[in-house]
């Protein structure tokens, strides 16, 4: 047992910080992946980017940002695209006289076309003052130009020029499409509008600066967002990997203020895409622009929305310049830009994580998921690491919403996953090694405990027989005085081997004591890490386990608090409770707790006696007081001297023994059966009942006077309905006995089983509990058991082997008994066998068998051979079982033989035979009706 104690406490002692260890691997593993697996890790986690935008929905834009459409009616009104350079023009000097803060073309113009329409859009251009023209860049993190022509360095007047970028390592220019020179000599700026596609092709970020020759160079969306701000070209500062700054920025009128625009190495951005491109921003259709500049009030419309705005054009036209975004797969390249911008005027930014947050997040995302492993019951562990995982997700998403923060998820799920999994299995193999150390033990405590049995059950023989010779030599010796030394000796010898022989049984009883109390230490540590309390209440559940007493119930562990109190006295108790509650297992555990523990605790079971008997058996008898009492017996009280008596069920005691039984409580004596000697006793007394025994003194059926000596201390037993919480526990306790008891293999219980179970009414309370699952293990097919094996209430083995004497009368079908059967023909009919398997009473199985018995022999018509052959099952055991069938029907034939009206003989059958179960009376009844009928057939 200590083996099993220490190992237990060295699994406790090593699970922390392992677990802990665990979990830190599990996210170093995770972590090392991210690095070896940047592009895999990088594709999913971009995705839960493309999540929380489509969750979040659309957000509020600048008002100042206004987009104009060059669409599909504009298309139709005006041509097909590409439309002459002189509507462009015409566009830019509409929006020169409407005074717009500034003009973003979107609208590539490479080489020179037409010289009279190339003059008109220089021309308005100039006039224009702040409008910015697009570039087009092939992009390669690899070095070398493939083409140098005079466009290019046109343009690199609007780069960054004197910034360094040695610390930045910015996607390198390779080729370009720029402006024809003359256009780009008279713009604001030009910017590149190249997208920076990830594998999946969906647009997320935008190189705000790119390398063109060693040159920092603009994005188109930088580029016009800086010249809407009023921001100069030398009052931006670069800083790669950390941001990009606009000073003094012109936010609105008469403010200015810093902004912080963060990029990665790479000098990208991540885009605050603010919706869907119909639901966002405001749009106008480039041929309703030119429209309604054909008439001064139209122009004067167009001064009042468009003064001071920046106005995008750009082409939205079907099937022309689509990309995908997180937000939509063909969504206008303009409206990427757009986005741009908004992200910037607005200084809305997302955030990226920094490694050196993320590597220690993972890290303790780790820890605390394997910390949740703790947890013992495995539905709460998975719902708390369900929940841990949801919190963290939600957070992640809150964080995008409000703050524009965006960290990791799927790296982060991917270390709740590897730690859940790593730790579970490591835990899993501890409980393998505690459930191999468990076994072993059981085994070895079950073994002991058998040879144990079997010496003492050869000790109980040798001592009868030791008792029986020591008898009939004082009877001889009260007969004749010859020899009368040498039997004087002999009786010494056999009293001194008597007393050698009954320290021998104290010993192996003390030894079984002492197994049982480790069978049930092993039972309960099997189960201790699924049901196991908090505090106070952990510490009285072990102490009731060590007694036998299953139960993680408040109420039943507050009632224990009190039996602890009331074992140290020597008051009488009385325990009430419905039947199979475990009144006597209480009444053990008051013994043992008592000062009382190492002397005899004796059973009364008062309904399992016969009547004519039951003074005997509690009182003892001297030889020749009536007939059969062939030698002098002593009685459970005498047997219980210096130790605990146990009377169960005492409402059932008749009222004449009720009044010895008062003066037992009072005078501490006895008197046997047919002796007037009083005997002095001291024997504690702990009866228990299921009846109402204020209700059974209203009916004059138990004396008030007695009632009062026996209720010093009251103990109520909570039935099992009002406390659910110890099914599961009971259940799991008793498949391990049942498995000890059949010597079969059984690892557990179906999730069907367990909640049919679950939802029963339990009228036997737990030994019905036991007894289902006792019967459950002896069905079972495999080594789990199922919602078929344990059976149902409402089928015929509904009570599987429990007792049910206050069930309402009604007809059972004697194949309905075929388990308990089947164990009865195990042990040859032998009452006393079945009922130790059966942990029952010898007075519940017999009066069970009895009845069975009797409702066969009233289906063969009173046919004794018939009825034994069935019951017997195999012809071997037919003559064991039609003795004892004879003898059943003798009985009653010889209660009713002195009745000449078969109702009164009826009523006497119920009387005499009241502890058989109700549900059998009907075949007594019957039995009854059919001997009287034959008289009157014989009398005819």
């Amino acid at each position: 047992m200590e083996l099993i104690r220490s190992g237990k406490e060295d699994i406790i002692k090593r699970i922390g910080p392992i677990s802990i260890s665990i979990g830190l691997i599990s996210s170093l593993l995770v972590i090392i992946s991210l690095f070896v697996f940047s592009d895999l890790f990088y594709a999913w986690e971009a995705k839960t980017l493309d999540y929380r935008f489509k969750l979040r929905g659309n957000i509020n834009t600048d008002p100042g940002i206004v987009l104009i459409d060059c669409d599909d009616r504009s298309i139709s009104k005006i041509g097909r695209w590409p439309w002459d350079r002189s509507w462009h023009a015409q566009m830019i000097e509409i929006l020169s006289e409407s005074e717009a803060g500034a003009i973003a073309y979107d609208i590539l113009f490479g080489q020179p076309v037409d010289k009279r329409s190339d003059e008109a859009l220089i021309l308005a251009t100039q006039k224009g003052k702040k409008v910015y023209y697009p570039v087009g860049f092939e992009l390669s993190n690899e070095d070398g130009r493939k083409d140098n022509d005079g466009e290019t360095e046109a343009i690199k007047v609007f780069g960054y020029q004197g910034r360094p970028i040695e610390k930045a390592v910015y996607l390198k220019v390779r080729r370009s499409l720029a402006p024809f020179p003359s256009l780009s000599n008279v713009s604001k700026g030009i910017g590149h509008i190249s997208a920076n596609r990830d594998r999946d092709g969906i647009i997320r970020r935008v190189p705000l600066v790119v390398d063109l020759d060693g040159i920092p160079f603009p994005a188109f969306g930088l580029q016009a967002a800086a010249g809407y701000l009023d921001v100069a070209q030398d009052s931006i500062s670069i800083y790669p990997g950390k941001e990009i700054i606009l000073k003094n920025a012109h936010i609105s009128e008469g403010r200015r203020q810093d902004i912080r625009i963060p990029i990665d190495q790479q000098g990208m951005m991540l885009i605050n895409y603010a919706g869907r491109w119909v639901d966002t921003y405001d749009h106008y259709s480039f041929i309703d622009i030119l429209e309604k500049a054909q008439t001064a009030d139209g122009m004067a419309e167009l001064k009042n929305r468009l003064k001071g705005k920046l106005i995008l054009i750009s082409n939205s036209a079907t099937g022309f310049d689509v990309k995908s975004v997180p937000i939509e797969v063909d969504y206008p390249g303009g409206g990427i830009h757009a986005n741009i911008i908004n992200t910037i005027i607005t200084n809305n930014f997302l955030k990226d994580i920094s490694p050196g947050i993320k590597i220690p997040l993972l890290l303790l995302i780790g820890i605390v998921s394997a910390l949740l492993c703790h947890i013992k019951k495995w539905e709460k562990k998975v719902v708390f690491i369900l929940l841990f995982s949801g919190v963290y997700l939600y957070l992640g998403y809150l964080l995008f919403k409000y703050m524009g923060i965006v960290i990791d998820l799927f790296s982060p799920t991917l270390v709740i996953i590897a730690s859940t999994l790593a730790v579970s299995l490591y835990q899993l193999n501890l409980e393998k090694e505690m459930v191999a150390r468990l076994s072993g033990e059981k085994k070895m405590v079950t073994d002991e405990m058998t040879m144990i049995k079997g010496r003492l059950g050869q000790k109980e023989m040798e001592l009868g027989l030791i008792n029986q010779e020591l008898s009939s030599l004082k009877t001889e010796m009260d007969k004749t005085s010859s020899g009368l030394i040498e039997q004087m000796t002999k009786v010494g010898e056999l009293e001194e081997r008597l007393e050698e022989e009954s320290r021998e049984k104290e010993r192996l009883l003390k030894i079984k004591k002492e197994l049982d109390d480790k069978v049930a230490h092993i039972f309960v540590h099997s189960t201790k890490q699924d049901f196991s309390l908090k505090g106070r209440w952990e510490e009285r559940r072990s102490e009731c386990a060590r007694y036998g007493i299953v139960t993680r119930n408040e109420r039943m562990l507050k009632i224990f608090e009190e039996v602890k109190k009331a074992a140290k006295t020597d008051y009488p108790i009385l325990i009430l409770g419905e039947s199979g509650t475990g009144k006597g297992l209480l009444a053990k555990a008051v013994h043992t707790m008592s000062p009382r523990g190492d002397k005899p605790f004796v059973v009364v079971d008062l309904p399992a006696i016969a009547e004519n008997l039951i003074e005997s058996e509690i009182f003892g008898h001297v030889k020749g007081s009536f007939t059969g009492a062939l030698s002098n017996k002593i009685g459970r009280f005498e047997l219980a001297n210096e130790g605990t008596i146990f009377l169960d069920e005492i409402g059932d005691m008749d009222l004449s023994l009720q009044v010895k039984l008062r003066r037992v409580l009072q005078d501490k004596v006895i008197e046997r059966v047919g002796d007037a000697r009083p005997v002095r006793i001291d024997a504690r007394i702990i009866s228990a009942t299921n009846k109402d025994l204020r209700a059974e003194i209203r009916g004059g059926r138990f004396r008030e006077d007695l009632f009062h000596r026996l209720n010093v201390i009251s103990i109520e037993l909570l039935p099992l309905r009002e406390r659910r919480e110890d099914i599961e526990i009971l259940v799991h306790y008793f498949i391990d006995k049942a498995g000890i008891e059949y010597k079969k293999e059984i690892r557990g219980i179906s999730e069907a089983a367990m909640k049919a179970l679950m939802e029963d009414g339990w009228s036997g309370n737990i030994r019905e509990l036991e007894n289902r699952i006792s019967r459950a293990a002896v069905m079972a097919e495999g080594d789990i058991i199922t919602e078929d094996d344990i059976g149902s209430d409402k089928q015929e083995g509904d009570r599987g082997l429990t007792e049910d004497r206050d069930a309402p009368d009604r007809r059972i079908n004697v194949e309905g008994d075929s388990v308990f059967l089947v164990l009865m023909r195990k042990n040859l009919f032998e009452i006393g066998k079945t009922a130790e398997r059966l942990r029952l009473s010898r007075g519940t199985v017999g009066s069970r068998f009895k009845g069975i018995c009797l409702q066969c022999l009233l289906k063969h018509n009173g046919d004794i051979g018939s009825t034994a052959r069935e019951i017997a099952g195999d012809h071997t055991l037919a003559e064991i079982a039609s003795d004892r069938i004879r003898e059943y029907y003798e009985n009653i034939i010889g209660v009713i033989q002195g009745y000449s009206d078969p109702e009164d003989a009826v009523s006497e059958c119920r009387r005499r035979f009241k502890n058989i179960p109700n549900r059998y009376m009907d075949a007594i009844e019957g039995l009854v009706e059919n001997y009287f009928d034959g008289l009157k057939k014989r009398s005819i």
